[in-house]
Parts: C-alpha cells; structure tokens; sequence
C-alpha cells in the first residue's frame, strides 16, 4: 500500500522530493524500489509544481510511477524536472497518465532508455504538444510503448539523441513534426 497526498482545494507542491526519504541528509537520499509511486496519484487540485524538484540522476525501478497520474489540473512542469540519466524499469511508467490539461512535457534527458521506462508515460495528456527527447537507445523491452498514446493530435517532438522512432502509439504520433539537432 502506497500513501498520497489528495486535496479538497487547489494546491501546489515544492521542494525536493527527497527529503520524504531522508530530510535530514537529502543529498544522501537515494531512491529505492517504487519509493514515490503514485504520490499524487488522482490529485486532481494539484495545478502547480514549478517548485518541485526531483533532481535524482540515478533512478529505482518503480520510484516514479505514477506519480502525477490523474493530475488533471496541472498544465505545466518545470523543463528540467526530470533530470535522471540513468533509468530503471517502471521508473516512469504511467507519471503524467491522464494529465490532460499539460501542455509540453520537461526535457527527457535520458540518452539509453531501459524495458519500461517511458512505458505510458504521457498517455492520455489530450493537451500536449511538445516533449524534447535525448534518447539514442530505445531498444529496450517496451521502453516506449504508448508513450505517446493520446496526446494532441499536432505537435513537436524534438529529437536531440539519434534514437528511430516509428509513426504511431509507440512512437511519434502521426501529424506530430519531428525536429532533429
């Protein structure tokens, strides 16, 4: 069982996540197994996190999952809110599910995707229309599969890695442009 927070009122969340593991030492936080799963999962008075941090560049397998599903107010993300290079399978599986009023996803450093990291990620986000990408691997077991799945239907996708992706669910949505380096 994983606890979350839920609001009667329009709210917003700062800070850096890791100090719900170790506010003592929060540079020393580190992320374990399914650690922030669903945290603010069907939260849908959460309209504002232009102060959270989650500034992990090594992930665990389910730390993130979750995390913003449902959060159908929140139209917006800090561009560098996820900042991790080093991923874990699950680890963004289904985080923004169902955000349907976001607008541009944060940057996606991540050069080497592994099996299901950005497995739904965005789906469902009716609104989006734009996610930056530094992915060279995508080979990985589902890595993407529906990542994209029900945003807009015209958007930009801009692809800064040297990573293929295919038209479609799994891919870049078709009507999207693709812009490279």
């Amino acid at each position: 069982i994983y606890n979350h927070f839920d609001t009667s009122k329009n709210c917003s969340a700062g800070g850096d996540l890791r100090s719900l593991l170790n506010y003592e030492d929060i540079d020393n936080a580190v992320l374990t197994e399914g650690c922030f799963y669903s945290l603010f999962v069907y939260n849908r008075k959460l309209t504002d996190i232009t102060n959270l941090k989650l500034p992990s560049t090594t992930l665990a397998p389910y730390c993130y999952m979750y995390l913003f599903s449902n959060c159908t107010s929140l139209t917006s993300v800090p561009e560098n809110l996820l900042p991790a290079t080093t991923l874990a399978p699950f680890c963004y599986a289904e985080l923004f599910y169902s955000c349907y009023s976001l607008q541009k996803a944060p940057k996606l450093p991540a050069t080497e995707l592994v099996e299901f990291s950005y497995y739904y990620m965005f789906e469902e986000c009716y609104s989006l229309t734009e996610v930056t990408t530094y992915a060279n691997d995508i080979s990985s077991e589902n890595c993407i599969e529906g990542w994209l799945s029900g945003v807009s239907s015209s958007g930009t996708c801009r692809n800064l890695g040297s990573a293929e992706y295919t038209s479609g669910e799994s891919g870049i949505p078709e009507g999207w442009n693709v812009v490279t380096q």
